[in-house]
């Protein structure tokens, strides 16, 4: 297993997908970040790790990831003498990173199977730099499965001509594992509602201020907060003119995000486009509800989970109406509450990711 992400869901995921992988019986070797804020300020809550650990001197800032592009060499050597000392063996990018997606695909012998994770089928509009972009076709190059954590990042995969002789495994995002073992939630009498994330453009922060309005108009005891870094975050002024929204732009750490999710009782995705929701992931985990816009894989997310509601389409009224018939109905939002933790016990479990990879690979 494979991630050299320094921030982000990224370490905490390939941590996980290692650990499912060694819980069921496989030996596994989690190569990562040695400075990843995950492992540095989160790993020890969570328990002892499953998988060994290859902790890569790689980079700590932005400064030392370009100084780090000059140790290709020895990171490609360090690489792959750990692949061929362990024999012929199953290679995971759990996700892209720059300087991983140049040298792991370059490491691995033949005689070894290289799966390479995909967690969006397309970048995102302003987002896959030429770094990004020629990572993505090494590693596509060298890829013997493509695995796809939606049917709709799936379905973008197979409509790229680069893709069309890989094999495709479709699977899940699962649920992230909690430091805190959740019990089913009850309707708050003044609901605390959520966005948390990247604050770029196709989030739809413009819609979630737009909600914010409608409930304003209507007298709901509702607050409405927005967590994130990112562009659509830099002009808040424009986006909520009435100031109806809290901001709180900035990095948000990977030790507290499990807190910050927790905190509040409803999260919104008002999202126009989407193969898939690692914050999703989390709501389900902490029993949080959702309510999403019906777009990418984030639709899947919700109704299969049970863990919220889908609104009718992309706007404003749809989104408040999803998010109104929620926190008026005390039963339907404990009954996705309680759907949420047992899809994450479940359906959108580490076991099921482990189980669909390890199928696919086997045949």
């Amino acid at each position: 297993m494979v991630h050299w992400g320094r921030t982000g869901a990224g370490p905490r995921f390939a941590s996980e997908l290692a650990d499912a992988f060694a819980e069921s019986g496989s030996d596994v070797v989690l190569s990562r970040n040695a400075t990843a804020e995950y492992f540095n300020e989160c790993r020890s809550r969570s328990g002892p790790a499953q998988a060994l650990e290859d902790p890569v001197r790689t980079y700590g800032s932005a400064w030392t990831a370009l100084l780090a592009f000059l140790r290709i060499p020895i990171l490609t050597w360090r690489f792959r003498r750990l692949v061929n000392r362990r024999g012929p063996s199953i290679v995971i990018s759990a996700m892209e990173n720059y300087l991983q997606s140049v040298v792991v695909p370059l490491s691995i012998p033949r005689s070894s199977t290289y799966v390479f994770c995909v967690h969006d089928g397309n970048f995102h509009a302003g987002a896959g730099n030429i770094l990004q972009r020629i990572g993505r076709a090494l590693e596509i190059r060298r890829a013997d499965f493509v695995l796809a954590l939606s049917d709709d990042s799936a379905a973008r995969i197979r409509q790229q001509r680069r893709f069309l002789d890989k094999q495709v495994v479709t699977s899940v995002h699962p649920a992230f594992s909690g430091v805190v073992n959740s019990e089913p939630r009850s309707l708050p009498a003044h609901p605390r509602v959520g966005f948390v994330g990247r604050l770029e453009p196709y989030k739809g922060l413009d819609i979630y201020a737009q909600v914010a309005e409608i409930a304003a108009s209507a007298h709901l005891p509702w607050d409405f907060e927005v967590w994130g870094a990112g562009s659509a975050g830099d002009d808040p002024e424009i986006l909520d003119p009435h100031g109806l929204l809290q901001w709180n732009v900035g990095w948000v750490r990977e030790s507290s995000f499990e807190e910050l999710i927790r905190s509040f009782d409803v999260l919104v995705l008002p999202y126009r486009d989407a193969s898939q929701s690692g914050v999703i992931a989390w709501a389900m985990s902490c029993g949080v509800p959702v309510v999403s816009t019906p777009v990418g894989g984030i639709e899947r997310q919700v109704r299969d989970s049970g863990g919220g509601l889908v609104a009718s389409s992309v706007d404003a009224s749809a989104v408040h109406d999803a998010l109104s018939r929620l926190l008026t109905d005390a039963s339907l939002y404990r009954a996705c509450s309680e759907a949420a933790i047992a899809a994450s016990n479940s359906s959108y479990s580490w076991r099921r990711l482990v189980s669909d990879l390890s199928a696919a690979v086997s045949q």
